[in-house]
Formats: structure tokens, C-alpha cells, sequence
């Protein structure tokens, strides 16, 4: 922000350096437009407020801005009352160094008025840091707590896992052996069944000996009968 003074008033030489400081603050361009009245350049208007980019500003417009552009319009009407008081003043002539305390006691003011505006800024731009932390820190509770929650989840899966898993294996052992059983179960039948085999095969040799025995019985008395 800037004030300018009209360049032959005794003023300017001072608030040209006061203007310079408030420019290395935040840098604004054609903040405040110079208009004369009566002779001494102090009325003050506002216009838009650039970066060095020559980017608008947006939030100059808000209750600092404001604030600030009244404290510099009573400043600027302050210091034409005590220049018109030093004019009009046909008693006695204001001494150089008391015109200088004045001025600097509302330089002063101003300082101190800019000094606490600054502040709040800080205080109220703290204030949003520390929300900011404090949501962080929540948001970061809520993760952990669902990270926790997923962990736990997961080992219950796992468990439930295993559980399926061994009884996939009880029953591919059960079919294992299930299939053992069958086979050796076929082997049985097939040699039971050979068996069987065996059996009707030794009933015909049975029969046939019985049969040969009978007729060799009958030949040995045939030949009996013929050596008599």
C-alpha cells in the first residue's frame, strides 16, 4: 500500500521512504490514485491491487483492506488539518522540529495500527495452520483405526482360509484312501471270483477221477474174471 504527498510539500521527502517500506510488504500496484486537494495531494481512492505478475489480488477487498484504507484516508485528513493549523496560524510560526514530532507521532500510530492489522493476520493465519494440523492428526486417527480394522479383518480371512484349506485336505485324504479301498476291494472280488474258477475246475477233475476210478474198478474185474 502507498500514500503519496504532492512533491513540493515538505512531507514528501519522508513519506516517499514510508512508501517504499509498505511496497516491500506486498507489492501492489496503483493501490492508491493521487488526486490534489488544495495544494497538497491527500485525497486518497482505491483501486485494484496487483502482484509483481500484475495478477489481481482477490482478498484485497476484504475487512483488512477496508480497515486500512480509513486509518490511511484519517491520516492523510489528520496531517491536511496540521498543515492548513501551520498556514492559517498568523500569532506565531510552528517551529520545524515540532512539526516533525507531530508528523512522526502519527507515522508512529500508523506503524503501530499497520503493526497489530499485521499481527491479527499472522494470529488468524496461525489459528488456520493449527486447524489444519488438528484435522490432519484426526484424518490420520481414522486411517490408522481403519488400518487396524483391515488388519484384523484379514487374520479372520486368513483363519477362516486355513480352516477350508485342512478340510479340503481331509477330504482329499478321505477320497485317497476311498480309492484305495475301491481297488483293493475290485482285487478281492476278481480273486474270489478266480477262486470260483478254480473250484468248478477241480468239481470237473473230481468227477472225472470218480469216473476213471470206476472204470479201471470194472476193467480190473473184467480181467479178473478172464484169468479164471
Amino acid at each position: 500500500r502507498s500514500v503519496w504527498f504532492h512533491p513540493q510539500s515538505e512531507e514528501s521527502q519522508h513519506l516517499h521512504w514510508y512508501y517504499c517500506t509498505l511496497r516491500s510488504d506486498k507489492v501492489c500496484g496503483d493501490l492508491y490514485k493521487l488526486h490534489h486537494h488544495h495544494n497538497t495531494g491527500l485525497l486518497i481512492t482505491e483501486s485494484e491491487c496487483t502482484d509483481e505478475n500484475d495478477n489481481i489480488l482477490h482478498g484485497s477487498s476484504d475487512a483488512s483492506l477496508t480497515q486500512q484504507l480509513t486509518e490511511d484516508r484519517d491520516l492523510s485528513a489528520e496531517l491536511t488539518q496540521q498543515d492548513r493549523a501551520s498556514r492559517s496560524d498568523s500569532s506565531g510560526v510552528e517551529s520545524p522540529s515540532d512539526r516533525l514530532s507531530a508528523r512522526t507521532s502519527t507515522y508512529t500510530r500508523r506503524e503501530n495500527r499497520l503493526a497489530s492489522l499485521s499481527k491479527t493476520e499472522d494470529d488468524s493465519a496461525s489459528k488456520d495452520y493449527k486447524k489444519l494440523y488438528e484435522d490432519a492428526l484426526t484424518e490420520n486417527e481414522k486411517l490408522k483405526s481403519r488400518l487396524q480394522d483391515s488388519k484384523q479383518e484379514l487374520t479372520k480371512i486368513r483363519s477362516q482360509l486355513d480352516r477350508v484349506t485342512q478340510k479340503q485336505d481331509r477330504i482329499s485324504e478321505r477320497s485317497s484312501v476311498f480309492e484305495s479301498e475301491k481297488r483293493e476291494k475290485e482285487a478281492l472280488e476278481k480273486r474270489v471270483s478266480d477262486m470260483e474258477e478254480e473250484l468248478k475246475v477241480l468239481t470237473e477233475l473230481k468227477s472225472d477221477n470218480q469216473r476213471l476210478k470206476d472204470e479201471n474198478g470194472a476193467l480190473i474185474r473184467v480181467i479178473s474174471k478172464l484169468s479164471k
